[in-house]
């Protein structure tokens, strides 16, 4: 089965009802021992250097974590207090659900509750495009600067998502120019100090196919290709990846056209992008794990495939580096709000 658990995912996704009826609000969470000494606990730990990128050793604390976690899962849950968007205007129920119910939102006003956490943390549980934008954010914010000085920017799934949204729109347009590179691309690679094709030369991102399975992409200007990292290859043949693959592999030149500098695309403005599947890479035969393992690639990638490498990870590693994440994003997201 090709990553399986994706469709058990999604049949738990919840489905929210307005209703006209009162409403309970759910008490405001205060943290308990458990948690305020959890908080302590990760506080005092430092950041993993850049050679720990894939660490080798299961943080001691796991357990801990995941216990204190497992003790309340569905902590500010948003859908205890949906009812108020009926009776109240958007921006007040907004404002009430995050005072009195004190869900964990990051800086994307996402709502990670602490089932959120677990399913990254545990290992073959398939993760949603929610999980891969905190994923991918994380890595900004850990990488980000370095991988910019080399000419490397890390870009949230909804790039490819937003291309492949697009595909038969752009396929049956006349003026593909338009199409291909909207506003909403055509701003995001023309920002100051990360224009394409200026200060900014490869795009890391992940992709999902079918739905299912994650992969990551880099995407390289000057190269004019796009490489494949795919947890688990075996389950396409390159054909399906360039058939899949075919909504950015055209769209890109066009976007290359509009917002990079001429000499940065030269005779190539409407060639599309070569696709090319990295190999020798490790493959996640277990299934499951494809998010946060593409995520890991492309970090690897981007910061110079230091050891163990991209080839020489492991299933054992990848347990280790899923529990870490969410240690990690955890501290950065939660913890905080109990230091308010």
């Amino acid at each position: 089965m090709y990553d399986e658990h994706a469709a058990e995912a999604k049949e738990g996704c919840r489905t929210v009802v307005l209703s006209d009826s009162p409403t309970e609000l759910a008490p405001k969470h205060v943290p308990v021992a458990d948690e305020e000494e959890l908080a302590a606990l990760l506080l005092a730990k430092s950041p993993l250097a850049l050679q720990e990128m894939v660490p080798l050793i299961e943080d001691v604390d796991y357990p801990f974590f995941e216990r204190v976690l497992q003790a309340n899962p569905k902590a500010y849950d948003i859908c205890q207090v949906v009812g108020l968007l009926y009776t109240y205007s958007i921006y007040i129920s907004v404002l009430i659900i995050i005072l009195f119910c004190g869900m964990h939102l990051d800086a994307g006003g996402r709502d990670l509750d602490n089932e959120f956490f677990l399913q990254l943390a545990t290992p073959g549980v398939w993760v949603n495009s929610t999980h891969m934008e905190v994923l991918m954010e994380y890595i900004e914010r850990r990488y980000g600067l370095g991988v910019h000085l080399e000419r490397g920017m890390f870009v949230a799934p909804w790039f490819t998502a937003h291309m492949q949204g697009k595909g038969r729109s752009f396929k049956a347009a006349r003026r593909k120019t338009g199409v291909a590179g909207d506003a909403k691309i055509t701003n995001y690679l023309t920002r100051p100090s990360q224009r394409w094709g200026m200060e900014v030369d490869r795009l890391y991102t992940p992709m999902i196919w079918g739905g299912t399975h994650w992969v990551g992409l880099c995407i390289s200007l000057s190269d004019w290709a796009i490489y494949v990292f795919d947890p688990n290859p075996l389950g396409k043949t390159m054909e399906q990846v360039e058939e899949l693959l075919e909504p950015v592999s055209t769209m890109l030149p066009y976007v290359a056209k509009k917002v990079c500098p001429a000499a940065a695309v030269g005779e190539r403005a409407q060639v599309p992008f070569r696709v090319e599947r990295v190999t020798g890479l490790y493959v996640n035969r277990r299934s499951g794990d494809c998010g946060p393992v593409a995520v890991k690639f492309l970090e690897m990638h981007a910061t110079g495939d230091r050891k163990p490498t991209m080839a020489g990870l492991t299933d054992d590693l990848v347990d280790i580096f899923r529990k870490h994440y969410a240690m990690d994003i955890y501290r950065g997201v939660v913890v905080p709000l109990y230091l308010r």
